[in-house]
């Protein structure tokens, strides 16, 4: 059946790496988790997610904290899912990346 990713958006603790841009707004840091998973055409691709953490983009990290489904924060801000206050992390040295991978 394979890892659950970014698409099937379900509700859960389960942390799920995945590469990961930021933007501050509203007092908190926007990342937007991306892990390969989804449609660009229909937004499944993406998963936002709220922190006080911080993160560089492309980073892959770690995200743990429930999913908020038909969040709707006004003025356009409004979510099918979105997982709030989360904690983040690395979810792997970028040394390994590098050795396993060739990548970072």
């Amino acid at each position: 059946m394979g890892r659950p990713g970014v698409a099937q958006g379900q509700n859960s603790d389960r942390a799920r790496p995945g590469r990961q841009s930021q933007l501050g707004i509203l007092d908190r840091n926007w990342l937007h988790i991306q892990d390969g998973t989804g449609k660009i055409d229909d937004g499944s691709h993406d998963l936002t997610v709220t922190t006080a953490g911080t993160a560089k983009v492309g980073d892959i990290v770690t995200v743990t904290r429930r999913l908020a489904i038909d969040k709707d924060f006004g003025a356009g801000y409004a979510y099918k899912v979105i997982v709030e206050d989360a904690t983040i992390k690395p979810a792997v040295k970028k040394a390994t990346l590098r050795r396993l991978f060739g990548v970072c």
